[in-house]
This record gives C-alpha cells, sequence and structure tokens, in this order.
C-alpha cells in the first residue's frame, strides 16, 4: 500500500484559518487561486488543498509533493497576506513535515 501522509490537527487549523480570512475580505485581498483559476494557469488550487487538507486524515505521495513544493512562499516576507497563504497549505509546519516525508519515502 502506498505510504500517506498524516493530517494533524494544527495543519487543518491551518488550513481553516486561511479560509476564514478569505471570507473577511474583499474578492481583491483573497489568497489563492480557485479550482478553475488554477486550472487555467496550468497550477495547483491553494483553496482547493486547503478543502482537502480540512476533509481527509492522510494525503496522497503526490499531494505531499504538492505541498512541499509550496515551501518557496516561506523564505518570503511574512505579511498577513503571504501567512494565510502558507496556511492554505497547512501552515508552515505541515509544509515542512511534508518535505520530510517526501524525502523520507520517495522511491530512489
Amino acid at each position: 500500500m502506498a505510504k500517506r501522509l498524516k493530517v494533524p490537527k494544527y495543519a487543518k487549523e491551518a488550513a481553516k484559518r486561511a479560509l476564514e480570512f478569505n471570507k473577511k475580505v474583499p474578492k481583491s485581498q483573497k489568497v489563492g487561486l480557485t479550482k478553475s483559476e488554477a486550472k487555467r494557469k496550468g497550477i495547483n488550487s491553494g483553496v482547493e488543498r486547503a478543502k482537502k487538507l480540512i476533509n481527509n486524515d492522510s494525503i496522497s505521495m503526490g499531494d505531499a509533493r504538492a505541498v512541499c513544493n509550496f515551501k518557496r512562499f516561506l523564505g518570503m516576507k511574512q505579511t498577513v497576506r503571504v501567512e494565510a497563504v502558507i496556511d492554505l497549505w497547512g501552515g508552515k509546519r505541515f509544509i515542512k513535515d511534508a518535505c520530510d516525508f517526501v524525502k523520507k519515502n520517495e522511491q530512489k
């Protein structure tokens, strides 16, 4: 059976926080792309990722890779909007956990 990364409570809470942020701000200030916007750009949707983290107890290796690839945002200046974007993907700690999981379980 393929390895799966457990989605801890703190990652679910971060994702919920980001979706709540989007509810409180005007459309021009929302973070993340919707599924249709992301599809047009050929990338993953942070909004869809947040929903997936909230609704699932674990994610696949492919999803863990997608979360890990998002680590580039960890080095950005931490504004409220950047933190909300990071939270869409489970938060800083979960992004690091995903990278560790991928590194440990990647087939060589």
